[in-house]
């Protein structure tokens, strides 16, 4: 998941619709859901540990998680952050049109994009807004 050939794709289920990882980019063969198995409202905000986490596994020094745990660990969490929130199911976050499953999908590439383009130079209003479902531009820079 996550990895460079990997990619989100968004997939009816059960009536309603889910963003999952197409592994290799092949939209036959579907990895995790997003928001699968866990109960994300409960997450606390970022602490310093999951951050220290994430930037060894990035690193590839740190065994508990690897860099796709990262990528979907970026873009379950952006998602969980969405107002509204998604509903949420055995199989994950799910959501009643595609349309808003796929702003959501957006909002997850955008939370990777911004982790993997070192985030601390994007002003404040423009994470509050992402975290909202915004989604930048094509070519926006902060």
């Amino acid at each position: 998941m996550g990895g460079s050939k990997d990619k989100l794709v968004v997939n009816e289920r059960d009536y309603d619709y889910v963003v999952q990882w197409a592994l290799n980019g092949d939209e036959m063969d579907i990895g995790a859901t997003l928001g699968e198995g866990q109960d994300w409202e409960k997450w606390a905000p970022w602490s310093d540990k999951d951050m220290r986490m994430m930037d060894g596994a990035l690193q590839n020094t740190n065994p508990e998680w690897s860099p796709d745990d990262v990528d979907h660990w970026l873009a379950t969490r952006a998602i969980a952050n969405m107002t509204p929130r998604p509903n949420q199911n055995y199989y994950g976050f799910t959501w009643e049109t595609i349309a808003a499953a796929k702003k959501a999908m957006a909002v997850a590439k955008v939370a990777i994009k911004l982790y993997h383009d070192n985030a601390e130079n994007w002003p404040e209003w423009a994470k509050t807004a992402l975290a909202n479902g915004w989604v930048a531009p094509k070519g926006w820079k902060p």
